[in-house]
This record gives structure tokens, C-alpha cells and sequence, in this order.
């Protein structure tokens, strides 16, 4: 209690800061290219000059495993985001068991910290498109519009798809950054039409190019001949 001018006691009012919101990009990143960081970067100023975390996911348990080892794509995304206003998180790749997006948000949120204490994580979990239509088939996926709100990255000249269910369409990307969770934005902006398969095809035939990854990740590559790499050359 706080003493008043006149000496009486009065309750003191605690107040509530605004929960900080965290921008994820996760994937298997099997190689991270220049398409990925792009949307990144893209994402992070729709949302208002956030920076984006991008988490590699260890074993995921909904896709094929990935080419490359945990510790190879993590070095590759650090190499990548170096510079940008970027962050990596070891999170999934740390973590033992499957990859659930389920479990990689209570954590990022801070589920287990006491309520009356700071307010928990708004958290915007940033998706292709392509990775959209599959999310109802993720492991407790009821739970998610309660977790998150969700950026959608779009293909050049896709279609816009249809909200997952629990999820209700946001006209501003930049409303997701301080909506509690359960909002989907479709982001409208130009990605860069590369896809990681695209990628390690190219490496594998000896003609990756410049377009499609960073030069710092194409060196990692080609020093530990990673994707078939040997031989091949950055043009």
C-alpha cells in the first residue's frame, strides 16, 4: 500500500505492459536460401519492424527427414541470418523427441510463467502457403488458434487459401503483433519463387547459382559436400 498527500493509504495500481510478440519462421531449411530469408525480412516489416526467428526443426515428424544433419542446417542458418536482423533458435533441434509446433510454442510463449507476473508472448508463427494446407494434420492442431497467429506467405500467383479452422482472417499483418492469438493474415507482398528441393537439385547437377542461396551458405556447402556438391561451383 502507498501513503496518500493526506496520509491515507491507497492501493497501488500495477501496470500491465503490452506482450512482447515473437516472430517464427520455422522449417527444415534443407538448405536455407535466399527465398527463406527474403519472406523473413518481408515478415518482420509487415509485422512493424520485428525481427524473425528462424527455427529449424529436428525431426519433423509429418515429412521426410531432412538431407542434412541438425547441426549442419543450424551452422548454414547462422551463416545466412549473420547481418540481416535475424535470429536462429536451437529450440526444436535441442529438444529430444518429434518437432510439434504445439510444444515449440508453449515454450516461446513462456507458458509456465505466473500470469499476474508479465504477460505472456504474443507469438506469429510465419507459414508458406504450401505448408498451410497440411496444418490441420498436425499433432494437436485444435490447440494452435489458441497458441498463435499465423503469417502466411503466399507463391507468386497463388490463390489465397481457406483459413484453417479456429483461425479468423486479418486484414493488417501488422494486427497480429498485439492479438492475443487465433488470427490469420495472407501476406500479399512478392516472395521469391525458389523452393528448397529446387535447391538441392541444383547443387546435386553441378549449377547452383547465385539467385537461389547466400554465398556464405553455398561455401558451407561445398567445403562439406553437402546436396552432392562436390565438384561444383558458385556462379
Amino acid at each position: 500500500m502507498a501513503a496518500s498527500a493526506g496520509g491515507a493509504s491507497r492501493p497501488v495500481t500495477q501496470r500491465r505492459s503490452r506482450p512482447a510478440c515473437i516472430a517464427v519462421f520455422g522449417g527444415t531449411f534443407d538448405p536455407v536460401h535466399l527465398g527463406h530469408l527474403h519472406a523473413a525480412q518481408v515478415a518482420g516489416e509487415a509485422l512493424g519492424g520485428i525481427g524473425v526467428t528462424l527455427l529449424p526443426a529436428a525431426r519433423p515428424w509429418h515429412r521426410p527427414p531432412p538431407l542434412a544433419s541438425a547441426a549442419h542446417r543450424c551452422r548454414m542458418l547462422e551463416l545466412a541470418a549473420d547481418g540481416k536482423g535475424l535470429g536462429v533458435s536451437h529450440l526444436e533441434i535441442d529438444r529430444p523427441g518429434p518437432s510439434y509446433a504445439v510444444d515449440t510454442l508453449r515454450e516461446l510463449a513462456g507458458a509456465q510463467a505466473p500470469r499476474n507476473v508479465e504477460p505472456r508472448s504474443v507469438i506469429v508463427w510465419c507459414i508458406g502457403g504450401d505448408a498451410l494446407d497440411a496444418l490441420e494434420t498436425w499433432h494437436r492442431a485444435e490447440q494452435l488458434p489458441s497458441l498463435c497467429n499465423l503469417l502466411v506467405f503466399q507463391r507468386p500467383g497463388s490463390p489465397h487459401a481457406r483459413p484453417p479452422q479456429g483461425f479468423e482472417v486479418v486484414d493488417a499483418a501488422a494486427c497480429l503483433a498485439s492479438r492475443r492469438s487465433g488470427g490469420v493474415h495472407f501476406l500479399d507482398a512478392p516472395m521469391l519463387d525458389i523452393s528448397a528441393t529446387a535447391v538441392r537439385r541444383a547443387i546435386a547437377g553441378g549449377d547452383a547459382t547465385g539467385a537461389l542461396l547466400p554465398r556464405q551458405v553455398w561455401d558451407y556447402i561445398r567445403r562439406n559436400g553437402l546436396y552432392g556438391a562436390a565438384g561444383a561451383s558458385l556462379k
